[in-house]
């Protein structure tokens, strides 16, 4: 396994499927994951499951004893926010999950907005 990670200085990983599969770690995920911050090498958990909320993700990875921050975990809400921010959209009506619904507000969107400037689903 040395070799192969020779020169990688980062790796993406998937979350579920690759890493767990439901509450069960993938055998020699949490193997792969030690090896990779014995050799340095960053790690970022991916996902484009919308229905949960980085803190979800987190609690998962953790109650799994894979040591994580809010800054490895990357989701396709987080595409969702940089694209509301930068057209400026502050009124949404949310048809989604509490875990996407605090990723929103987190960032002061409106959620249940009765004048929405969009639809989010």
């Amino acid at each position: 396994m040395d070799k192969s990670l020779d020169g990688i200085r980062v790796v993406f990983l998937d979350l579920d499927g690759t890493i767990y599969l439901g509450d069960n770690l993938i055998d020699g995920s949490l193997e792969f994951l030690n090896r990779c911050e014995e050799k340095g090498i960053q790690r970022f958990f991916l996902s484009n499951n919308s229905s949960k909320s980085v803190t979800e993700y987190l609690a998962k990875l953790h109650g799994l004893g894979i040591p994580a921050e809010a800054n490895d975990v990357l989701l396709s809400t987080h595409d969702l926010l940089s694209w509301l921010g930068n057209e400026e959209v502050t009124e949404t009506f949310l048809v989604g999950t509490r875990g996407m619904r605090s990723m929103l507000e987190a960032v002061g969107i409106s959620t249940c907005s009765n004048e929405p400037q969009y639809v989010v689903l």
